[in-house]
């Protein structure tokens, strides 16, 4: 690792204010920094959000509404999802008689034969008998959703239901319907476009749940270029990158594919190098010298056999 810059020296006008203290800190801390997983706000992004905020503050109903939140792995779903839950903390509550959380995610398990109620029961710290009959679990799952005040629940790799068989799939899709009338709040199911193709077996179901799609970026698009103004407002690094650049722009395109989750990754490890080379910047010249790509590159696995 080369000797560390001056950080004074440096204009830091291309990061934004929170950043900018980082920026002063160590090469490690700033290397630290990189590597921690956070949420970076783009545009479409935020307009999921907007969506998700909406059904947060709809009043209770007796036919409450959803979504069904679709996008191929990668695409930063669970992401958005996460930033939604901390935009809506939870609350200990300690002068009451339960914890308040507004925002309750969980994951459909791989072997649903208990529907979500067994996820949400564990969610929120609760273990029912092994022995629990589907009527006890239901029960558990629905008194704790209320006493905790769930406003929203959102349900992650929903695309897991059909794991099982169809009675399976069938006792799942009719959990999420239960909860949905029990507790009168929507509910937000995301996975891949399988998870379509399992709410589409339920017309009522399909009603309910209406489709938000998270596509693949196109290449040098608005929304594009916008996740990547968004990553260079919170990498740490002294120079400016001009990560809009329509040739570098690409170049990060081309390998990542338009995956939210490949270029969060692959401009971690770019930050990274930067700070190390002493760079300070990614260039177009760091992205084709790195050896970085996506963990299922088909092409690297054949190569190296």
């Amino acid at each position: 690792m080369k000797k560390e810059e001056d950080p004074t020296a440096h204009d830091l006008s291309h990061l934004s204010k929170t950043i900018r203290p980082i920026a002063t800190q160590s090469n490690e801390e700033r290397i630290k920094h990189l590597m921690r997983e956070q949420f970076i706000p783009y545009t479409r992004a935020e307009r999921i959000l907007n969506e998700l905020e909406g059904l947060y503050r709809r009043e209770d109903a007796n036919r409450a509404q959803g979504r069904l939140f679709i996008g191929p792995s990668l695409s930063g779903k669970s992401s958005i999802l996460h930033q939604f839950v901390k935009n809506h903390r939870a609350d200990d509550n300690v002068d009451g008689d339960s914890a308040i959380v507004p925002v309750l995610m969980v994951q459909y398990p791989e072997t649903g034969r208990e529907g979500i109620y067994s996820a949400v029961c564990h969610a929120l710290n609760h273990k029912p008998p092994v022995s629990a009959s589907m009527a006890r679990l239901r029960s558990d799952c629905i008194d704790l959703l209320k006493a905790v005040d769930v406003q929203v629940l959102l349900i992650d790799e929903f695309h897991n239901v059909l794991r099982g068989n169809t009675e399976e799939q069938r006792i799942g899709l009719t959990t999420i319907k239960y909860v949905m009338n029990a507790i009168g709040r929507p509910v937000v199911v995301a996975g891949t476009s399988e998870a379509y193709n399992a709410i589409n077996k339920d017309d009522q179901m399909l009603s309910r749940l209406r489709a938000i799609y998270l596509e693949r970026f196109r290449s040098n698009d608005e929304d594009f270029l916008s996740l990547l103004a968004g990553f260079e407002l919170r990498m740490p690094l002294l120079k400016a990158s001009n990560l809009m650049d329509p040739d570098l722009a690409q170049e990060i395109y081309r390998l990542t594919e338009g995956l939210v989750g490949h270029v969060a990754d692959l401009l971690s490890e770019l930050g990274v190098l930067a700070i190390q080379t002493g760079e300070e910047c990614i260039t177009i010249e760091l992205v084709k010298s790195c050896s970085w790509a996506p963990m299922a590159d088909k092409d690297l696995v054949a190569r190296t056999k």
